[in-house]
């Protein structure tokens, strides 16, 4: 199996932080219907913050990670479940990126993987993925690699399946990253791809255009109001499903690579 590189750029932080805090109240009140209109979740202190490093940045949240991905309000809204069925799907020869902690490992169908080269940009988020692959007995079948997405070295057609959960939408160029995605799949290859998205909800859309700026600058870069169907076709593949989630910001796809 080659080795390569990768990136995890992953809107994540500590519940106690602005990032966290805005991401989740926007949720809340996109649920909670009428406060979607008077509630912005937008501190302006954070904001003006400068941005560091984006790999120092990840690192120095690497043992928090998991309290957002999997924490209470993921558990409310089914974001575990919606990884458990997503990656049931993948097979053979796969490439996660943005492998951040390590939290899709234990939800893969291992009879049906024969190797998974996980990628991320952060050291410090590596070191908790391998911790938690030594936990679960599953280092034989994981190798673990630091890089950038959008320069994959691993030659076309080199992967059965890639997978990428809530890592999409802060990557600063994702349509290259999309793109390098689709080229190293092997003809009839399958991306999983979880990821927020624009919703098909005129007020809910709306929401999300008006504050897709102050959510960016309060989230490590995340931008939640992509139209992440069109951006995955115009990588040449050919959407086969595409499952809507928490009101249609959240959009769970499988998209095969039909180059031949």
């Amino acid at each position: 199996m080659p080795s390569g590189l990768g990136l995890c750029q992953r809107s994540v932080c500590s519940p106690s932080s602005p990032a966290f805090l805005s991401r989740s109240q926007a949720v809340r009140s996109l649920l909670l219907g009428g406060a979607v209109l008077t509630q912005f979740p937008v501190p302006v202190a954070a904001a003006e913050r400068p941005p560091r490093p984006l790999q120092q940045a990840y690192d120095s949240y690497s043992d928090s990670y998991d309290e957002l991905d999997d924490g209470p309000i993921a558990q409310l809204l089914g974001l575990p479940q919606l990884r458990k069925q997503l990656l049931r799907q993948a097979h053979g020869q796969v490439l996660e990126v943005g492998v951040g902690t390590g939290l899709n490992l234990p939800l893969y169908n291992w009879a049906h993987v024969q190797h998974l080269t996980a990628l991320d940009l952060s050291p410090g988020m590596l070191s908790q993925a391998q911790q938690r692959a030594r936990a679960s007995s599953l280092q034989p079948n994981i190798s673990f690699e630091q890089g950038d997405v959008t320069q994959l070295p691993f030659p076309e057609g080199s992967f059965d399946c890639l997978v990428d959960t809530f890592s999409l939408c802060v990557f600063e160029r994702p349509q290259a990253a999309l793109n390098e995605m689709a080229r190293v799949l092997k003809s009839g290859g399958q991306l999983l791809l979880l990821e927020h998205t624009i919703s098909s909800s005129p007020l809910l859309s709306w929401y999300q255009d008006f504050t897709a700026d102050a959510v960016t600058r309060t989230s490590k870069g995340c931008v939640w109001n992509q139209r992440v169907l069109g951006m995955v076709r115009q990588a040449g593949l050919s959407v086969e499903s595409a499952i809507p989630a928490v009101a249609g910001s959240i959009i769970s796809l499988r998209a095969v690579n039909r180059a031949v």
